[in-house]
């Protein structure tokens, strides 16, 4: 059964990427700066054959400049509808140029890519968002790798909750345990 939950977990992650209604496409992206944690909600981009996360950010956000101070970052899924929760903790890597960055940058849609192209960076106040103003020759699309060293189950059902622990160990194999929900 923790063989079934750990490979459903990865199937949902590669329906996300595929269908943009799905559940776990948006998760909470948490990370740590000077003590205090921080939030936000990301797109899940891509899977890796290696069943590492993507996503896709600019390079100028907060995230980025925490995560080069920090690279212990932390994602939660969750479907309403299946009362499904996914907590992911592991490292990120910060992918900002090469050739699958490029690769990756050419795939985004037209209208995605003003995302990566403000003259400003995000966050950085404006009187009106009408003055926002794009690059025409660059870009600032940054690719965050994230690698899980652990991954959290939690489904809510009856009669009994199921609960469970994957664990990365030191050989890349996954050890896996129940929890009491």
């Amino acid at each position: 059964m923790l063989t079934d939950i750990f490979n459903q977990i990865h199937k949902d992650f590669k329906g996300a990427v595929k269908y943009s209604k799905h559940a776990f496409r948006y998760a909470t992206l948490a990370t740590v700066a000077d003590g205090l944690p921080f939030q936000r909600t990301i797109v899940l981009r891509d899977v890796t054959d290696t069943n590492d996360l993507l996503i896709y950010t600019d390079e100028r956000s907060k995230k980025v400049a925490q995560l080069k101070r920090n690279k212990n970052a932390s994602l939660l899924f969750y479907d309403h509808n299946r009362l499904t929760q996914v907590i992911l903790r592991g490292t990120i890597s910060i992918e900002t140029k090469g050739e699958g960055v490029e690769e990756r940058w050419q795939k985004v849609r037209e209208r995605s890519q003003k995302d990566y192209i403000t003259s400003l960076g995000p966050g950085i106040p404006v009187d009106n968002p009408d003055q926002v103003t794009y690059l025409k020759e660059q870009n600032y699309f940054t690719i965050l790798n994230f690698v899980p060293d652990e991954i959290e189950y939690l489904r809510l059902k009856r009669p009994n909750h199921i609960r469970a622990l994957f664990t990365k160990s030191e050989s890349e194999e996954w050890d896996m345990t129940f929890l009491v929900p």
